[in-house]
C-alpha cells in the first residue's frame, strides 16, 4: 500500500483492519496530478491520459504514476508490460464523462441545457438532486421503472401536482442547514429552516400516502417529536446571530419569560420612577434616562440642581444640567443589566440543547430532506412531461434503440410556437442495425439529430419521460460523444489532437451496451488522412472481435457511405433536402439514403457570401469533383485493403 509521507499513522488509525498490510511512504510531490500525468504520457508516448478515460488533472493520475514508479523501482525494470490505466467506474449509473456532459450541455446555467428544460423544482434540494439525476442516470431497470411509475401517477393528476407544489414551495434547504450545524458552522437561521421544513414533511407524506407507486419513497423515520419541539422552541423570525437574542420563542421557558418581562417593562418602570422622583423632589423638569456609556441617570437642569435631594449622588456634569444616581436607580440598573446577560445565557443553553437534539436525529432529518428533494424532482419531471407531451419509454435488456417521432427537448422549447420536425431512431435486433452513417448539408439538422439521440438516452435512464411518441430502449452503460471543434492550447493540444484524444478514449472504453455519438471525425487534418481515420474508426466499431456499441456517425466524407454495402449492421441516413428554382430547402427530416452532396456553397449563399466568391466556388468545385472521380478507383482499392486488416 502506497501512502503519502506523514499520513501512515493517521491512515492506520482510521483503518485499523489494514494495520497488517505492508505500507510504503512516498513524497507528496509523487502524487501531484500534473507531474504524474506528464510522466505517464512520456512513458507511453501519448499526448494525454484522456485517451484512457482519465483526466490529466485527476488525483487518480498521481496515484497511478506513483504505483508504476514503485513497480519499476522494486522490480528492477521499466515495467514495460504496463501500457495503460483503466479507471474503475461505478456500475449502478450510466457513465457520462466530462466531455460528454459539456458536449451535450446537460447542466449549464444557460437556456440551452437539459437542466433548464426539466427544472420546475421548488426547492434548492430538488434542484441539486435534478442535476445529480441528469449527470448520474440509472442502470437498474427496476429503479428506472419505479421512477417512471411515480412520474406517470403525477403526470395524470394535475390536482395532486398542484397540492404538492404548494407544499414544496414552503420547504427550504434543510440538507444544507443540517450540514452547517453538523460542522459547527450553523446559525439560528439554519435552525429555523429545519423547523419550518420538518413541519411541512407530514403534509407532503399525507398527500401521497396510500399511493402504491410512492410506497418506497416515504422515509421510514419519525421526526414528529423533533418537529414539535422546534415548533415550540424556535421563534418564527430569528436574528442573524445568537448573541442578538430573540431566537427562543416566548412561552417555552419560564425563567427566560420572566427576565424578558423585566426587560420589556424597563421603560414603563423608568417612567414610573421619574414621576415618583418629580413628586418627591418637587422638581417638575426632572428626567430619568439611559445611555450605553453612563447607564441609567437622573437629569436636573442647572437652575434646579441645587434643589436635588440629599440621597442623589452626582454622576456627571453637563453644560446645562447635572446628572445623578440613587441607590434605587443603581439596583434597577443592575437588574436590567442582569436581565440582558441572563436572557442571553438562557437562550444559549436552550439553543445548544436544540442543536444537540437535531444532531442526534441527523440521519432521520437527512432522510426527510432526501424525500423532499426526490419528490420535488419527480414533480418537476412530471410537470415537464405533462406540459411538453412526453411519453414513457419502455426499458429492457435488449440492445435496441427504437424511438418514434423523437424531438429534441431543448430545441423544441426554444422554438416556442414554431413546430419541431420529429425524427425516428431504429436500431433493433430485427433489422440488425446498430451503426448509422449520417450525411447531408450543414444547417439541415445533423447535429440536432445526434444530440437528440444522446439526450433521449440520458432522460430515459433518469427515469424521466421523453419527447417522443413511443420508445423502446435497451439498457445503456455509457454515452460517449465526440462533437464540435475546440482546442486546449494551455495543455498543448490542437483542435485535431483534442478530437483524436476523445476518439481514442471512446474506442478504448466502449462496450456492447454503449451509445456513441461521433460528429465529423477526421475533419481536422488533410482530406485523405481524415477519410482514412474516419473509415477505420467505423470498421473498428463494426468489427466482430471488438465491442459492438450503438453508433451515430455524422460525416461529410461521402465515401464512407459505401460501408453500408460492404459491412453488415450499417445503415445510411441523410438529412432531407428539397431543391427548387430559388435554391434549396432543408427539410430537417431524416431519410434512409446516403447524401451525395454537402450543399456547402448553398449554405455559403444563405450566409451572405458575395456572389463573385460563390461563382468561383462553383467553378472550382466542378474541377475538383472531376479530379476526384479519376482517383476514386485508387481510393476504393485502399479502402478495401483496410477492410481485410480488421478481418470482418
Amino acid at each position: 500500500m502506497l501512502l503519502r509521507r506523514g499520513q501512515r499513522d493517521q491512515f492506520l488509525k482510521n483503518c485499523p483492519t489494514l494495520a497488517s498490510c505492508n505500507t510504503v511512504e512516498r513524497d507528496k510531490g509523487d502524487f501531484a496530478p500534473a507531474q504524474a500525468s506528464a510522466w505517464l504520457c512520456r512513458k507511453w508516448n501519448i499526448s494525454s491520459l484522456s485517451a484512457m478515460g482519465l483526466d490529466d488533472r485527476d488525483a487518480a493520475a498521481g496515484a497511478a504514476a506513483t504505483a508504476v514508479k514503485y513497480l519499476e523501482e522494486t522490480q528492477f525494470s521499466k515495467a514495460s508490460h504496463i501500457t495503460c490505466v483503466t479507471p474503475i467506474l461505478p456500475r449502478e449509473n450510466l457513465i457520462l464523462d466530462q466531455n460528454t456532459q459539456v458536449n451535450l450541455e446537460l447542466i449549464d446555467q444557460s437556456a440551452t441545457s437539459l437542466f433548464w428544460v426539466l427544472n420546475r423544482c421548488r426547492t434548492p434540494m430538488g434542484k441539486r438532486m435534478l442535476r445529480e439525476w441528469i449527470t448520474s442516470p440509472l442502470q437498474d431497470i427496476e429503479a428506472i421503472e419505479a421512477r417512471q411509475e411515480m412520474i406517470e401517477r403525477l403526470t395524470g393528476d394535475p390536482h395532486l401536482r398542484a397540492r404538492l407544489g404548494e407544499q414544496l414551495s414552503g420547504c427550504r434547504d434543510m440538507g444544507k442547514s443540517l450540514s452547517r450545524l453538523t460542522l459547527n458552522m450553523g446559525s439560528p437561521a439554519d435552525m429555523l429552516v429545519i423547523k419550518e421544513t420538518l413541519s411541512l414533511a407530514p403534509d407532503l407524506q399525507a398527500l401521497i400516502a396510500g399511493e402504491p407507486a410512492f410506497a418506497q419513497l416515504i422515509p421510514a423515520c419519525d421526526t414528529a417529536a423533533l418537529a414539535a419541539l422546534l415548533q415550540a422552541a424556535v421563534a418564527d423570525t430569528v436574528p442573524r446571530f445568537l448573541r442578538d437574542g430573540g431566537v427562543i420563542k416566548g412561552g417555552f421557558d419560564a425563567a427566560l419569560d420572566s427576565w424578558r418581562g423585566k426587560a420589556e417593562n424597563s421603560s414603563s418602570r423608568l417612567s414610573a420612577f421619574e414621576e415618583e422622583e418629580r413628586t418627591k423632589s418637587g422638581i417638575k423638569n426632572l428626567k430619568a434616562g439611559f445611555n450605553k456609556v453612563f447607564g441609567y441617570y437622573i437629569e436636573i437642569p442647572k437652575g434646579s440642581a441645587g434643589r436635588a435631594p440629599l440621597n442623589y449622588i452626582r454622576k456627571q456634569t453637563l453644560v446645562n444640567a447635572e446628572r445623578f444616581i440613587t441607590d434605587e436607580l443603581k439596583a434597577f440598573e443592575r437588574e436590567m443589566f442582569s436581565a440582558e446577560s441572563e436572557m442571553l445565557a438562557i437562550e444559549e443553553r436552550i439553543y445548544e440543547s436544540l442543536v444537540g437534539e437535531v444532531l442526534a436525529q441527523a440521519a432521520a432529518i437527512q432522510r426527510t430532506a432526501n424525500f423532499i428533494a426526490e419528490l420535488d424532482t419527480l414533480l418537476s419531471l412530471a410537470a415537464t412531461a405533462a406540459e411538453q407531451g412526453y411519453c414513457r419509454p419502455r426499458m429492457d435488456m435488449s440492445k435496441d434503440f427504437v424511438v418514434k417521432n423523437a424531438r429534441h427537448p431543448v430545441v423544441e422549447v426554444t422554438l416556442g410556437k414554431n413546430p419541431f420536425t420529429p425524427n425516428d431512431f431504429n436500431f433493433s435486433a430485427e433489422n440488425g442495425r446498430r451503426i448509422a452513417l449520417i450525411t447531408g448539408p450543414n444547417m439541415a439538422g445533423k447535429s440536432t439529430y445526434l444530440r437528440m439521440a444522446a439526450l433521449i438516452a440520458v432522460m430515459a435512464h433518469m427515469g424521466s419521460f421523453i419527447p417522443a411518441e413511443s420508445a423502446r430502449i435497451g439498457l445503456i452503460d455509457r454515452v460517449f460523444t465526440r462533437i464540435g471543434a475546440r482546442d486546449e492550447l494551455a495543455r498543448g493540444q490542437s483542435t485535431f489532437m483534442v478530437e483524436m484524444v476523445e476518439t481514442a478514449n471512446i474506442l478504448r472504453h466502449a462496450t456492447d451496451r454503449s451509445l456513441i455519438i461521433l460528429d465529423e471525425v477526421g475533419r481536422g487534418t488533410s482530406t485523405y488522412d481524415g477519410l482514412s481515420i474516419a473509415w477505420s474508426v467505423v470498421e473498428f466499431l463494426q468489427g466482430q472481435e471488438h465491442a459492438r456499441p450503438r453508433v451515430f456517425f455524422a460525416t461529410h466524407y461521402h465515401e464512407l457511405t459505401q460501408l453500408a454495402d460492404l459491412l453488415p449492421g450499417i445503415v445510411n441516413l441523410s438529412m432531407g433536402v428539397e431543391e427548387g428554382e430559388h435554391g434549396v430547402i432543408f427539410l430537417h427530416k431524416i431519410v434512409e439514403a446516403p447524401s451525395d452532396r454537402s450543399y456547402g456553397i448553398e449554405v455559403a449563399r444563405l450566409a451572405g457570401v458575395p456572389a463573385a466568391v460563390l461563382r468561383r466556388s462553383e467553378e472550382l468545385l466542378a474541377k475538383f469533383e472531376e479530379r476526384g472521380a479519376e482517383k476514386n478507383e485508387e481510393v476504393k482499392h485502399s479502402q478495401q485493403n483496410q477492410l481485410t486488416l480488421f478481418d470482418v
